[in-house]
């Protein structure tokens, strides 16, 4: 199991950001790496599933475990590549006028013990890339009401 963890800044309170992540079907707005989203069983909410297609990876399912409006929500993902499973804890601490938001994954590989290799590598890199690559996207969209692409959301971040 590998776990990756990153945080951003949002100059919003953690109601507007919970806004933006409660459209639990609409992630694809401010995900520059999701191409497409549908709410697939239930409501917003615990016990509801998502499917998402992520551009260069498939699709992959998600379900809702926690959800606690304003502050916290977690989610179970599906296999997919050589994820065998994960779940993603994501956080709103409010931060004075701000929101600080920690989103934190903890990823299972498939293929043992080269598995596990991969995750501390490469996979778990590229990983990392996506996650702040997401949450520079989510910035961007409370603060603006900009979608970024995954280009533009790299760009950001060397600057």
């Amino acid at each position: 199991m590998v776990r990756i963890q990153r945080q951003i800044r949002i100059e919003a309170g953690p109601e507007a950001v919970w806004a933006v992540l409660a459209d639990y079907g609409g992630v694809d707005k401010w995900m520059p790496s999701v191409d497409h989203a549908v709410i697939t069983t239930g409501e917003a909410g615990v016990g509801c599933e998502r499917a998402c297609d992520i551009q260069g990876m498939g699709k992959v399912h998600e379900r809702v475990l926690v959800w606690d409006e304003n502050e916290r929500f977690v989610v179970e993902l599906s296999a997919m590549g050589p994820m065998k499973s994960a779940q993603s804890d994501w956080m709103l601490t409010p931060q004075g006028e701000g929101t600080l938001v920690t989103s934190v994954t903890d990823v299972a590989m498939r293929f043992g013990p080269i598995g596990v290799l991969m995750a501390r590598t490469v996979v778990g890199r590229q990983l990392g890339k996506q996650l702040e690559i997401g949450l520079r996207g989510l910035k961007a969209y409370v603060e603006r009401e900009e979608s970024l692409s995954v280009a533009e959301a790299k760009t950001v971040a060397s600057a």
